[in-house]
């Protein structure tokens, strides 16, 4: 059971045992030997398939003297291979070649660097010099001596940012290279090529290839060190049985319940306003309660109250019961200038006072998304590319972006968005593969502005924007400009900027996220911020990616430090990570990734999953879920595992429960699925919405396709009536609300005046742990004289006992 007590004592030991056998902290690196990127022309299994070979060349495809196989042999050749992706930490270039005696022809391998496509250059050369074979460098310095009829294998090595060519024959290094004028920071394109006068084709080439080797990481396929994974149990949510009571985000306790009679909902008078710091006098049933700000008088069993000299009718009157005064609602948002919402379902009372009436301020209570004092819900759209069309026609031609099609197009799109009743949208704000943004001043300015001008016109129709911010995408990776070949990526990819806290790229996107925040913090469009957009379905899949991955685990500690970096700046708005929904084996992977075991596909169980989300969203204010077909048995992630190993569909009040157990709300970024008909026509839909308003998901936004982007008849049309129609009944089934009828806001004119101060409610917990400790005491000391009793009775027949035996033996 997760519990405090169970905290304190797993931290006692952990204490203690690190106090008897010191810290240990051990690395085991093993080389990541992962290809990036290959041409191979092993004839038997690949085939010789260049981007270009020249009219010229005389080759043939052989096993006649081949080296292994069938094999190329050659006459005349110029040949390339072009487009190659050799950004890794190491890039090498390999092949087999055999001279037949007689050969008298010149061999070269020439290649260009960092985007210079036009120009090659000569790395090394084999001819034929005083009748020997030699391979000479790229200022043709002698190297290295070869034989005839031999095969010899090349291979040559270049550690990015480095200038020259390490050089390996037959696997063994030799003490020679080949250096160039400049870095090279990628290769993007081999040449070979012969010039041989003969008339026969002596020379063979074979396994040619072109492949990267990453930085060392602790596994091959994953950035994470192996170790033990911690796992929590949680407690089963129970549905509550009592009311809970909350002034704006501040839970107060009252040793009283409180009391739901005649359809109207009654309050503890004087714990409620004594521990907001209020004067509280009972005289026979009427009641006089003060602050410098309220002189409010009510009488036990009327219906009128004055407040500051003013009569006001409740709708319900004041009750007595068991002694205790109750009020209602009517009388607490009439008295505090407050605004009262009765959540009957959640079974809580919701109390806003002050500016939170009316800041437009998305909040968290009890696991619930408010704004205002009252529930938010809404499901509208994921515009997933709106800005990033915004963003390309921007930055083409800023002067004249306002009368581009393209804006004209996203005007129309928030304008139907907005006549259809939604009051939001989720968009990608990050462009993906555009590194200028983080690590040019001049195209972050243009970045900037281009936000400001999106933000503008969603502001033009009240329209506010969940920005997904793509923290962990290749915008934030660290590049640099160098004067010969500009920009130049650095030697870290996404899985470093997750999972090195000392990585450039995560030093470099922790500064753009502390300017981005501090910019637009104080904008009205801003719903709440989103750090990134489904990361974790990344998380532990190196094997099945054939590349190194980040773990869960990293990728949480990734995200909290981008919230506590928002939270610097922003202490209201709400943060989400926005995660996918979890893969079926989320827990088994990062379990397999942690063990060094490779990838574990078995399902999770429901309590396994609970520790994804616990972990993912330890920090963060929400649960993200992309619930893309969720309870649809055709999708793979829309199972778990119960006890017993068996499949269990996943639904929607599954995840609810899961969010309630965690203390959390839950909304969902991306819903684009259907019913288990697996049509995706009207009533699908419809019936697949149905399922999610069923189970109370309060914030869900469809995911518009690409080519429905700027298409505003997407929103008008059959589905966007869809849409439209079921958020209209995820309002009206929970919106309506008896607590309706005890907001009139009659006795104060200013309606963000605040009668108290909310920063200094006393929230009840002394009360209750005074009660507890002083039945505690009371029970204590009840059992301490019994025991005393006992003792002395039976102290006093011992001794009577005692004093006849000694008459007796006399």
């Amino acid at each position: 059971m997760k519990t405090t007590l169970k905290r304190l004592i797993t931290a006692i030991l952990i204490i203690s045992l690190l106090a008897a056998c010191g810290a240990m902290n051990t690395s085991v690196f093993a080389a990541d030997s992962l290809v990036h990127e290959v041409i191979h022309s092993d004839m038997d299994n690949y085939g010789f398939d260049p981007d270009y070979t020249t009219e010229d060349s005389e080759y043939e495809i052989s096993s006649l003297n081949s080296i292994s196989g069938k094999s190329l042999m050659v006459k005349k050749l110029n040949v390339g291979w072009r487009n190659l992706i050799t950004d890794e930490y190491t890039s090498d270039i390999e092949f087999k070649f055999k001279c037949i005696s007689g050969y008298d022809g010149v061999f070269m391998l020439n290649a260009s660097f960092n985007g210079k496509t036009d120009k090659l250059i000569n790395l090394i050369s084999i001819y034929v010099s005083d009748s020997v074979l030699r391979l000479y460098d790229n200022d043709n310095k002698e190297i290295y001596e070869f034989t005839f009829n031999t095969i010899f294998k090349i291979r040559l090595s270049n550690n990015r940012s480095s200038d020259t060519f390490s050089i390996y024959i037959n696997d063994t290094r030799i003490d020679k290279s080949v250096t160039l004028d400049s870095s090279v920071y990628n290769i993007d394109e081999i040449n070979l090529v012969v010039d041989n006068d003969s008339d026969t084709m002596d020379l063979i080439l074979d396994d040619i290839r072109v492949f990267t080797e990453g930085k060392p990481y602790p596994q091959l396929y994953s950035s994470q060190e192996k170790g033990e994974l911690y796992e929590e149990s949680f407690d089963a949510y129970t549905e509550p049985t009592t009311y809970s009571f909350f002034i704006n985000r501040t839970p107060v306790n009252f040793t009283r319940n409180i009391i739901a009679e005649d359809k109207a909902l009654f309050i503890p008078a004087k714990e409620l306003y004594t521990n907001l710091g209020m004067d509280y006098v009972q005289d026979d049933n009427t009641i006089t309660v003060k602050n410098d700000n309220l002189n409010l008088i009510f009488t036990v069993d009327s219906n009128v109250a004055t407040i500051n000299g003013n009569n006001i009718v409740l709708n319900t009157a004041v009750k007595q019961i068991d002694g205790v005064v109750y009020v209602p609602l009517h009388l607490i948002n009439e008295s505090l200038n407050a605004k009262v919402w009765w959540d009957e379902g959640s079974m809580m009372v919701v109390v806003t006072t002050g500016k939170y009436k009316n800041d437009n301020v998305l909040r968290i209570i009890n696991g619930k998304l408010y704004m205002n004092g009252e529930p938010y819900y809404e499901i509208s759209y994921y515009a997933e590319n709106l800005f990033n069309s915004f963003y390309d026609v921007y930055t083409e031609d800023p002067e004249n972006f306002k009368s581009s099609t393209t804006y004209i197009q996203a005007e129309n799109l928030l304008n139907s968005i907005y006549m259809n009743g939604f009051k939001s949208i989720r968009t990608n704000i990050y462009i993906d593969d555009n590194y200028y943004v983080s690590n040019s001043v001049t195209d972050k300015d243009k970045y900037y502005n281009c936000v400001s001008e999106f933000f503008d016109l969603c502001d033009k129709y009240d329209i506010k924007v969940v920005p997904c911010m793509g923290l962990s995408t290749k915008m934030h990776l660290s590049y640099f400009y160098t004067e010969e070949y500009g920009w130049i990526k650095g030697n870290e990819k996404i899985v470093d900027l997750v999972s090195d806290t000392s990585a450039t790229s995560r030093a470099e996107m922790i500064f753009f996220l502390e300017e981005f925040v501090a910019k637009y913090k104080e904008r009205n469009t801003i719903l709440f911020w989103e750090l990134s957009d489904s990361a974790n379905t990344y998380a532990d899949l190196g094997a099945s990616n054939n590349e190194v991955a980040y773990s869960l685990l990293q990728l949480a500690d990734f995200y909290t430090d981008c919230y506590y970096t928002i939270r610097k700046a922003d202490m209201v708005r709400i943060i989400s990570t926005g995660d996918s929904i979890p893969k079926a084996s989320q827990w088994h992977l990062l379990k397999a990734t942690m063990a060094g075991s490779g990838e574990d596909f078995t399902f999770d169980t429901n309590a396994e999953r609970l520790n994804v989300f616990n972990l993912l969203c330890r920090d963060t204010d929400i649960i993200s879920i992309h619930g893309k077909n969720i309870g649809i048995s055709s999708n793979p992630d829309s199972y778990y595992s119960d006890s017993s190993g068996a499949k269990v569909l996943l639904t929607y009040q599954r995840l609810k429960i899961d969010a309630l157990t965690l203390g959390k709300a839950l909304y969902d970024g991306a819903i684009n699925g259907m019913s288990e008909t697996g049509r995706n026509d009207e009533e699908s839909i419809q019936l697949y919405l149905k399922s999610m308003i069923d189970a109370d998901i309060q914030l869900a936004y469809w995911k518009v396709d690409r080519t429905d982007t700027l298409n505003s008849e997407f929103v008008d049309g059959n589905i966007g009536k869809v849409i439209s129609d079921s958020n209209h009944e995820l309002k009206q089934t929970y919106l309506v609300n008896s607590a309706s009828q005890d907001n009139t806001f009659t006795s104060w004119p200013d309606p963000d005046f605040e009668v108290f101060d909310p920063e200094n409610i006393n929230t009840g917990e002394t009360d209750t742990t005074r009660q507890l400790v002083m039945s505690g005491i009371k029970i204590l000391g009840i059992t301490s004289i019994v025991v005393i009793v006992i003792a002395l009775t039976l102290f006093l027949i011992h001794k009577k006992e005692s004093a006849n035996k000694r008459r007796n033996y006399k």
